[in-house]
C-alpha cells in the first residue's frame, strides 16, 4: 500500500527535476537561435548606432547644404581685437552672428565692459559648449547664446556686431544689417569683406584680416598693420 507521504515525496521529486532542467532548456533554446534572426539584432544595432552618429554629426554638416559658413575656431588675433574695437568704441550690446564655440563672445563679455554678449548659432552642441564655457568663465550672467538663424536674427538691439561668413553670403548679409542697425553701429567682419561696401577701417596679421565699417560713416579704407 502506498502512503499519501510516499506520494508526495515523488511529486516533489519530479518538481525538481523539471526545474533543473528549465535553464538547460532555454540555454540550448538560445544555442540554436536561427541565423536569421541574429542578423536582425546585429543589423538593428548597426543601424541604431549609424542614426546616432549621423545625429550627432549632422548640426557639423548641416552648413554645407545651404548659404551658411561652417564652425572654424577663431583665431587668438581676431578674439582680441574684437574685444579692443568693441570697447574702445564704447558699444554695450554686442552680437556674433555665427558664434561657434562661443570664445569671442566670452572674451567681449569679460573684457569690454559690454552691457550683453550675444552669440548666435545654429549648432546646438555649440550652443551647449558656449553656455557652459560662459558660466565657467564666470560671464554666465552678461551673456546668451542662441540656437537660431542668423538670418532670422534681429540685429536692431545690437550696437556693435561681428561675423566670420563666406563669400557667399556676404552681399546678403550687409544688406541686413545695413537695412536693421542704427547709425554708428559697428560691424566686424572675419577675412572676408563686404563687396561694394568701404571699410571704415583694416587691421591684418599675416594672413589674418579683420574688416570694420561703421553703419552712416563709410569712408576709404584705413589700413592698420
Amino acid at each position: 500500500m502506498i502512503t499519501t507521504t510516499t506520494i508526495v515525496e515523488k511529486k516533489d521529486v519530479l518538481s525538481s527535476s523539471s526545474n533543473s532542467n528549465s535553464p538547460s532548456a532555454s540555454s540550448h533554446q538560445r544555442q540554436h537561435q536561427p541565423p536569421h534572426e541574429r542578423r536582425g539584432v546585429i543589423l538593428g544595432v548597426m543601424g541604431g548606432m549609424v542614426a546616432f552618429g549621423i545625429g550627432l554629426l549632422w548640426p557639423f554638416l548641416q552648413p554645407a547644404l545651404r548659404k551658411s559658413a561652417p564652425f572654424i575656431p577663431t583665431t587668438p588675433f581676431h578674439i582680441t581685437k574684437v574685444a579692443e574695437l568693441v570697447k574702445g568704441n564704447g558699444c554695450k550690446r554686442f552680437a556674433d552672428l555665427g558664434s561657434g564655440d562661443g570664445r569671442i563672445v566670452i572674451n567681449v563679455a569679460k573684457h569690454a565692459e559690454v552691457e550683453m554678449a550675444v552669440g548666435v548659432e545654429m549648432n546646438p552642441w555649440l550652443v551647449l559648449y558656449s553656455r557652459i564655457a560662459a558660466f565657467k568663465g564666470g560671464v554666465g550672467s552678461h551673456t546668451k547664446f542662441k540656437n537660431e538663424d542668423v538670418w532670422k536674427t534681429d540685429c536692431r538691439e545690437f550696437d556693435s556686431i561681428v561675423v566670420f561668413g563666406v563669400s557667399e553670403m556676404m552681399d546678403g548679409l550687409y544688406s541686413k544689417l545695413n537695412r536693421e542697425l542704427l547709425p554708428g553701429s559697428l560691424i566686424m567682419s572675419c577675412q572676408f569683406p563686404f563687396k561694394g561696401a568701404s571699410a571704415w577701417k583694416t587691421f591684418e596679421k599675416g594672413n589674418l584680416k579683420l574688416w570694420v565699417y561703421r553703419i552712416g560713416r563709410e569712408t576709404k579704407a584705413e589700413a592698420e598693420l
